[in-house]
């Protein structure tokens, strides 16, 4: 069984290569206004919900230990 830290390092080399890739097409805006901004708001919010999206499939994957951990408590205890 792989432990705490090794799923944790994993799961955090994933999440950081998905973000890597995701933010890879952003481009710099020219201007120091906010004008410029305005055309990549969908962009940018396309990429929060990328994000957000991740996020909940690393929780879901991470998920399906805690009752693990919780059996393996019980049983350790008796």
């Amino acid at each position: 069984m792989m432990g705490k830290g090794r799923l944790e390092a994993f799961s955090d080399g994933v999440f950081a290569v998905v973000i890597t890739i995701t933010v890879l097409e952003l481009k710099v805006p020219q201007g120091a206004e906010f004008s410029p901004l305005a055309p990549l708001v969908p962009v940018l919010m396309s990429h929060v919900l990328s994000f957000v999206m991740v996020g909940i499939h690393v929780l879901v994957a991470l998920i399906w230990f805690a009752p693990d951990r919780r059996i393996e408590r019980t049983i350790s205890k008796n």
